[in-house]
């Protein structure tokens, strides 16, 4: 019985001494395949930004409008007797257009002619009497003759000013686009009534003002002096290089665009107000600009970042200003980034921040 015993002891022995030399040498495996896990480095492979330039084209829709445009009005009422301008025609600055008659304001102005011609002649006289022989007349005299005759004149000359707003002229150079009135005709003064006849109207066309409605997204690219291309469809084969004159520096709160305007000679007059135009923007970058392919952009939450090697050759993570883009590259406008940066462009996926990494220089850039 005692030999059954030892014996069942000594087989439980063997077996305890089987199992724990497996799980030993399971250890020392599992050991070995962590080591080689941890000590495995991923390689990705990187580049150095590159000096390049680049060019962006933008096209967008405007619109032909006047350099100057004008709705002219009388300025008191009166009747048309004369119309010298029709449609069509050009003016000068000044020219007279159409003469109104208004009958209270030239009697006004004659009757104050008159007076006027008296108070002069009164204080002139009283005045030389004073000076001659003091005794005949007094200082208050002269000077109430003064101060008669000065209103006098005041009147006579607000009067005169007010007959010549009879006469109406062109503001500027220009072209009459619009004629509404007749001869006979009686209007009001647009001072008066601002919904009083328009007389005019007046365009300066021979400097074209193109209107562009300039996206957001575009207007850190376009600043005056700009070049742009403009092309009218209702002129085949002609093509108009211009610059950018000026930009508002406010979008609008709807369209989410500034306004923009290119000035466009236009001494043939063959751009009429209200054409259509196809305006090409020619945008550079700026000169020596550094330059990363495309595949080294990643986003993060939204943002534009890149992956950048350190001396380390730990992995950072960058926040990065995209300028000009293009088909493989794209403009850098961080200033703190240099050219010697390692930036990766393959492998990233298989990386994070801090981790240490084996940074294989590109043949090219991509």
């Amino acid at each position: 019985m005692m030999k059954i015993f030892n014996k069942i002891i000594f087989v439980l022995l063997c077996l305890l001494s089987i199992a724990c030399n497996n799980q030993e040498q399971k250890d020392a495996d599992q050991a070995k395949t962590d080591n080689s896990i941890n000590s495995k480095i991923e390689k990705v492979e990187v580049v150095s930004p590159e000096k390049r330039e680049f060019v962006k084209k933008i096209n967008i829709v405007g619109e032909a409008r006047p350099n100057q445009v004008v709705s002219l009005r009388a300025m008191e009422n009166g009747a048309i007797t004369r119309i010298y301008k029709d449609i069509g025609d050009r003016v000068k600055e000044g020219e007279v257009l159409a003469k109104l008659e208004n009958p209270a304001i030239s009697r006004n102005y004659h009757v104050l002619e008159a007076e006027l011609e008296a108070t002069k002649s009164n204080f002139e006289r009283l005045n030389e009497i004073y000076e001659k022989t003091p005794a005949l007349t007094s200082l208050s005299q002269v000077e109430a003759a003064r101060a008669d005759y000065k209103s006098t004149l005041a009147q006579y000359n607000a009067s005169k000013k007010q007959l010549g707003f009879l006469i109406i002229k062109s503001p500027f150079d220009g072209v009459v686009t619009k004629r509404n009135v007749d001869k006979g005709a009686t209007v009001q003064s647009g001072i008066s009534n601002p919904n009083s006849t328009i007389l005019f109207e007046i365009m300066d066309v021979e400097t074209i003002r193109v209107t562009v409605p300039l996206p957001e997204s575009d207007y850190r690219f376009v600043k005056p002096g700009t070049p742009v291309t403009v092309e009218f469809p209702e002129l085949p084969g002609k093509k108009y290089n211009a610059e950018v004159s000026r930009i508002s520096g406010a979008m609008d709160s709807g369209s989410k665009a500034a306004n923009l305007e290119i000035d466009i000679d236009n001494k043939d007059l063959s751009i009429s107000p209200g054409m259509y135009a196809e305006v090409t923007f020619n945008i550079k970058s700026r000169e020596e600009a550094l330059s990363l392919p495309n595949t080294a952009l990643a986003i993060k939450e939204g943002k534009k970042m890149i992956y950048k090697v350190n001396p380390e050759n730990l992995v950072e993570l960058e926040e990065i200003n995209v300028g000009i883009q293009g088909k493989n590259y794209f403009e850098v406008l961080n200033p703190d980034l240099e050219e010697s940066a390692k930036v990766i462009i393959r492998g990233r996926n298989q990386v994070n921040a801090g981790m240490k990494v084996e940074p294989i220089k590109s043949g090219k850039n991509e």
